[in-house]
């Protein structure tokens, strides 16, 4: 009896070592960004404009901003319609922004 309440005790006590030691993310599984309308005009033009009242919503840094408010830890990246096959916007937004 002994014996396998000390092995309980020593599981439990890992698991709970463990549980401590893991983290939840919370990960936003479909997200699309393209560029402002700035961005749009300087660097990554846009072959379909997005809705006026969208265009300065989805770019990397007001997301950013809104995934920071909302606690998301991370984001899977859909490339838009916006910039059909031109996948240069995104792939900035991964180079400027690794974590």
């Amino acid at each position: 009896f002994r014996h396998r309440l000390a092995w309980l005790a020593s599981s439990l006590c890992i698991t709970a070592k463990l549980g401590a030691a893991m983290s939840t993310k919370t990960i936003d599984s479909h997200l699309h960004v393209w560029a402002n309308g700035d961005e749009a005009s300087q660097a990554f033009p846009y072959v379909q404009e997005p809705p006026d009242n969208l265009k300065d919503l989805a770019s990397t840094d007001e997301l950013l901003k809104q995934m920071d408010a909302h606690g998301i830890d991370g984001a899977l990246i859909v490339q838009p319609i916006n910039h059909k096959f031109d996948h240069s916007y995104i792939m900035a937004a991964v180079q400027n922004h690794p974590k």
